[in-house]
Parts: structure tokens; sequence; C-alpha cells
């Protein structure tokens, strides 16, 4: 099977930032760690496999979007200055395309069945708009909500492959507890302040997803 060039990027981390990329995944569950007496070691059994990766993978995109503590460069410039030679094209433009995205919040409003979903924007006022994603569409019920990048990507929109699925009815739950974090108040939501929210989403998404499995 051939590898993601995020499982190269994975090892370019750890091995280059380990300190600091670890510092990022506690940054991203933080809150739901610490209130239900976890470590980041504790995950992977507690979320099972498939939920901790795609946490895991959350947490690399929004890493390689940040300056790394090695030259200031943003972490996905750096891996491509060294290592972008080994890439495709293809996977070159993947990493490109999620370095310029941010993590947001969204609430799926349709389903185009074997094409995509029709998406709200819950953190930035702007209209709604349709992303390229054929295998969420056939899995995603109208009225979840998802953490996720929207990229471009090939003069498509679509997203990344870390996807955070909440359940549908948390869109005012989830903005205020993201809102709560950040200390925003009720002032709008700027583009420039995204980056920093992210962290905020993935620790929602930990505790409801926490929370859900302690009832099972």
């Amino acid at each position: 099977m051939m590898e993601s060039p995020f499982e190269a990027v994975v090892r370019y981390c750890e091995r280059e930032l380990r300190q600091q990329f670890a510092q990022r995944l506690v940054a991203h569950g933080a809150a739901a760690m610490r209130d239900a007496g976890l470590l980041p070691a504790d995950l992977p059994e507690r979320l099972g496999k498939d939920a901790y990766m795609m946490l895991f993978t959350v947490v690399v995109e929004d890493f390689t979007t940040r300056p790394d503590a090695l030259g200031g460069m943003l972490v996905a410039d750096a891996y491509l200055k060294r290592h972008g030679w080994k890439l495709t094209p293809s996977a070159r433009k993947l990493i490109q395309a999620v370095r310029n995205s941010v993590l947001g919040l969204y609430e799926v409003t349709g389903i185009k069945a074997g094409v995509g979903l029709e998406l709200r924007d819950l953190l930035l006022d702007r209209p709604g708009f349709d992303v390229a994603q054929p295998g969420l569409a056939g899995v995603l019920p109208v009225g979840c909500l998802l953490g996720a990048r929207v990229l471009q990507l090939d003069g498509a929109t679509t997203l990344s492959g870390g996807v955070l699925p909440f359940e549908a009815g948390l869109d005012e739950a989830a903005v205020a507890a993201i809102r709560a974090a950040a200390e925003l108040g009720d002032r709008a939501i700027t583009v420039e302040e995204l980056p920093e929210l992210a962290p905020y989403i993935s620790d929602f998404w930990l505790k409801q997803t926490l929370a859900e499995a302690n009832e099972d």
C-alpha cells in the first residue's frame, strides 16, 4: 500500500521536533484529558484505534501549519524544503493545501449522494458551500457537525484527511464551548483568529467522544 505523505511528515516531526509535536498533541485535548484524568498515552485505548487516528491526523495537520522550533519556518515549509524532492507532485500539493488551510467547525446541511456534502460554517459568517467528498456523503447524516479543514486542491473544494464528526444538535454547545475556551465573548470571530481555535475544536470533540465511550 502506498504511504500517505503525512506518514512521512509524522516521522519527521517525531525525529526533528519531538518535544514541540508532543506539546501540540497535548494542547488538542488538554481540558478533556484533565477532566477525565487521562494522559495522552491513554487515548488510543480509551478512544479505539479509528477515533484516535482521526484525532492524531487532525493534530498532525495542525502542526504542519505552525512555526517550527528550529528555524521559525512553518513545519510544512521546513519539511518540503528538506524532503520535498522525495515526494510526488500530488503529495507536495496536498501538504501545501493543508498548510494553507485552517481547522473549522461545520454543520452538514445537505448530502449529494456519491458527490459530497453541503456545509454551513459555524464559526464564520459566510455563505454555505459544497465540498467534493463522496466517501463521507454515504455515511454522514444531515445535521451532524464536522471539525475539518477545507482544502482547495486541483481546482476542487474538498476536505483534508483529519475529520472530527460530532452528533447532530451540538452546534450551539460546540460554538459556546469554543468561544469560552478562547475567551472570545460575543464578538464575531475573524479569519485571522481561526488557527488558534483548532485545539479547542479538538478538545470539545474529545470531551464528547469520551463521554459517549463512558456511556457504552
